[in-house]
Parts: structure tokens; C-alpha cells; sequence
């Protein structure tokens, strides 16, 4: 299962999986490369090397996911992230789909919730601790 992650600026794919035979839901994908195939398949061959509005369509995962337009940086000093959204994200139902009773931070989300692991991302900048000793 590979739910309400995020994925940022993978280069080559975001998702590689063995065969249809997964869960993916609730994931927002945010500067994948501009030329497509960067959710994949790899069995039955040949291998389906996708973007999401076909990953949707011909094997019905991330059906609450989006592609986001956003900005992060991180700070390695003081070990925050920054995410800047030009407009707030769209929720979406992630009842009995991607809800996974919590997001990131560990704090309930609504069953209404953005794609992704943060519940509570608006538009502008948001600045969190990714320090994990906490």
C-alpha cells in the first residue's frame, strides 16, 4: 500500500511497482518529469510506464491523487521544511480509500483531506519541524 505521500521532483518515476497488485491512494505528485512514465508497472510484461490521468484510468489507483503545483524547501540546520503553494490544495474524499486516521504531524484529518501526508497545508508558505527525534 502506498498512501497520502509525497512525491517531489523524482527525476525518473515516483512509483515503481512489481505488479498491478497494489494499493496506491491519496498521493500528490508535484514536478514529475515533464514527459510522462513516472508511475510504472513492471509485470505482465511489457511494462506500463504511466502518468496519473492513465494510472487512474487503466489500473484505477490514486483515484483521490493530484498532481500539485508547490515549492519545498529544506533547511538542514534547523532541520524545518517549507512548502509553497501558489493556491490552496483540493480536498478530496479519502473515506475507506487513503484515510489513514492521521497525517504527518499525527494530527486526525477529515475524511475530506488534500492529497498527500499533510492535513492542513493552505495557500502560502507552511514551515514545519522535520527533526526526527521528535
Amino acid at each position: 500500500m502506498i498512501l497520502n505521500n509525497l512525491f517531489y521532483d523524482c527525476g525518473e518515476a515516483a512509483i515503481k511497482l512489481p505488479t498491478q497488485h497494489n494499493r496506491v491512494e491519496g498521493n500528490s505528485y508535484v514536478k514529475m518529469p515533464p514527459e510522462g512514465g513516472y508511475l510504472r508497472v513492471h509485470y505482465p510484461p511489457p511494462a506500463m510506464c504511466l502518468n496519473l490521468n492513465s494510472w487512474q484510468r487503466f489500473l484505477g489507483f490514486d483515484m483521490h491523487g493530484s498532481v500539485d503545483a508547490m515549492e519545498i524547501t529544506i533547511d538542514a540546520d534547523a532541520l524545518t521544511m517549507t512548502i509553497e503553494l501558489p493556491e490552496a490544495p483540493s480536498p478530496r474524499d479519502a473515506t475507506g480509500k487513503a484515510a489513514t486516521g492521521g497525517d504527518f504531524h499525527g494530527n486526525a484529518v477529515a475524511n475530506t483531506r488534500v492529497p498527500g501526508p499533510f492535513g492542513g497545508l493552505t495557500k502560502g508558505k507552511t514551515t514545519f519541524s522535520i527533526d526526527p527525534r521528535r
